[in-house]
This record gives C-alpha cells, sequence and structure tokens, in this order.
C-alpha cells in the first residue's frame, strides 16, 4: 500500500495540479471486458459479494446486462424467493435495449417454469434471432419443437385458440414473426401448417427483405377475397413457387365468422407438386389465419382431414 500511494503521489506530482480519477476513461477501457469479468466474479459463487458489485455498477442507472447477471446471482445462490427474484431481473432486462442474448433465454426458461407456454417460445425464439450461433441452438430448437396437447391452445400470439389431436406438433422458424407459429403433422419436409394470430395492418404475411425488388402486397384490413388470394399467390412466388394453381375460393365459418377457404396446387422449381389449402378471417383489422402445405399424395389428404378439424376448433379469446 505504501509503494502504489507513492507511486500515485509521484504521477500526480508529475503530471501537474490538474488530476482526474478516470472514471470515464476506465468505463471506456473495460467495457469490451465488462460481460466477461462479471461472469468470472458471478461463477465465484459469493452472492453477496457479486450484489454488491452490480450495485456498484449500477450507480449511475441498470443496463441490460447489469440485470441479466442479477438474475443469475439469484439463480445460482437459490434461496428461498430467489426464484421470483431471478425472474423479474430477466423480465427487466429484456426491456432494455442493451439486453445481451442471454437474457432472453434465461427469461424464456423462467416462464416456462411458469407455465407460461407461449410467452417462453416467444423470448426463446428472440434468444436464436439474436444469437445465430448459439452453442445451445439445438437444445433450444429442441424445448420448442413439443408435442401440442389435445386441450385448447394458444397459438401465434395468444388471442386464437385450438384444439389439436395429439400428433400435431410445434416446430422452430428462425424467421417466424411474432404472430405467427408453424407446426407439422408428418414432418416440416412432408407437411407444414401456419398459424397467424393478428397479421396488423400494413404488415406482409412473410418476412421479407425491403429493398427486393419484388415484394408481397401488405395486409390491408378491408381487403377483398381476390386481393387475399393474389396476396398469397406472390408470397409463394417469392418462395420459388413457378406453378401455381388456385383450385376453389369458398366461404368458410372461422373463427365464429365468416371467412374465405382457398385450396390451391403449386410445384417449386425442382417440380414437386405440392398442395395446399388456407383460412383467412379479419378480425378487429386484423388477419387470422391457418394455412396448410404439403406434398401432393395420399398422405396430404389424410393431414387436410385433420388440418379442417383443427379449423373447426379454432376460436377467440375475448
Amino acid at each position: 500500500m505504501t509503494d502504489v500511494a507513492d507511486t500515485a503521489d509521484y504521477l500526480v506530482g508529475k503530471r501537474g495540479a490538474e488530476s482526474s480519477v478516470g472514471v470515464d476513461e476506465w468505463a471506456a477501457v473495460i467495457r469490451p471486458y465488462q460481460a466477461m469479468l462479471l461472469r468470472e466474479q458471478i461463477y465465484l459463487n459469493d452472492p453477496g459479494a457479486s450484489l454488491y458489485l452490480l450495485g456498484a455498477q449500477a450507480k449511475d442507472g441498470w443496463t441490460g446486462l447489469l440485470r441479466f447477471d442479477e438474475g443469475e446471482v439469484y439463480r445460482l445462490r437459490n434461496a428461498k424467493g430467489d426464484a421470483l427474484k431471478a425472474a423479474s431481473a430477466y423480465a427487466v432486462a429484456t426491456t432494455l435495449a442493451d439486453a445481451p442474448p442471454e437474457a432472453w433465454r434465461a427469461h424464456g426458461y423462467a416462464l416456462l417454469k411458469a407455465a407460461s407456454k407461449a410467452e417462453a417460445h416467444e423470448a426463446l425464439n428472440r434468444y436464436l434471432i439474436n444469437l445465430e450461433a448459439a452453442p445451445d441452438a439445438a437444445m433450444i430448437r429442441f424445448t420448442l419443437t413439443q408435442r401440442v396437447t389435445a386441450d385448447e391452445t394458444s397459438v401465434a400470439g395468444g388471442r386464437m385458440t385450438v384444439k389439436p389431436g395429439s400428433n400435431w406438433k410445434r416446430f422452430y422458424d428462425v424467421k417466424e414473426p411474432r404472430w405467427e407459429e408453424m407446426w407439422t403433422w408428418n414432418g416440416p419436409q412432408i407437411d407444414r401448417m401456419a398459424l397467424v394470430g393478428g397479421l396488423p395492418d400494413g404488415r406482409a404475411i412473410v418476412v421479407q427483405n425491403q429493398t427486393a425488388d419484388q415484394q408481397v402486397p401488405v395486409f390491408r384490413a378491408d381487403m377483398t377475397a381476390q386481393d387475399v388470394t393474389s396476396m398469397l399467390e406472390v408470397s409463394c412466388r417469392l418462395k420459388g413457387v413457378t406453378v401455381f394453381n388456385l383450385e376453389s375460393v369458398e366461404p368458410v365459418d372461422f373463427l365464429g365468422g365468416p371467412g374465405v377457404k382457398l385450396r390451391y396446387n403449386y410445384a417449386s422449381g425442382i417440380v414437386i407438386p405440392k398442395r395446399g389449402s388456407c383460412v383467412m378471417r379479419v378480425v378487429d383489422q386484423k388477419l387470422y389465419a391457418m394455412k396448410l402445405e404439403g406434398v401432393a399424395n395420399q398422405s396430404f389428404d389424410a393431414v387436410a382431414a385433420q388440418f379442417d378439424q383443427l379449423v373447426a376448433s379454432a376460436r377467440l379469446r375475448k
């Protein structure tokens, strides 16, 4: 301590009367290493010291990283009441712009423990989107691809519910927007069902590059049956479909009111014939839809029958 004090006095004298503690300079230098250093501190398993350090770091305001690390301290300490404290810290972290991707993973697992499955899947999907090279991506996708229960299930944002059979399975798609989720009966290479739970007015039914030459028409609440049919066809063609044939357009009862049902067949550039069925209805200026597509063979007819049952069970929560 004497040597350090003498050195400090020497350096101050050498610089002259003006001096600074250099907080801002230190913060700039340490910032690239902050996450690593905090993680090492937390894994020392000294929660009291870790919480003190985090509080000191947050004297000028909490960041997403600090809130996430606070949650990690509580999770690892695992004392009475710590699970709730950790879940709260993770939830707050995800509301901050600089939250690390791991905060979304932790938030998702906390929501799973709280039986908030739809919100948990949204958070875990966000984690995979924010960290494409996540080392645990396979485990997260396994968590997301769970067999759907036979009871009433909330889908695609929570307001739309269906009563699926035991064979429908949820699977993950990295480009999936928050109002859509994907299911399959025989596997995603054979058939896919998209459930759209409230596409807002002015948004496209597919994720697309805004600089692309060809764009899918955005959804408008006043679209006619012809408009939504064109929107569906263009979305297919932008995914490589070279042949698209509309078989029928029919009225259908969907979500307790009048909707439209489309049947069609199509083929991609490698000329694999496929079939599709889609029901749509606009409620409260938002588009709700269920779309089944798959390889055109006998198995599609069987899945189409299950799809129709699922459509009939669909309801909207008030």
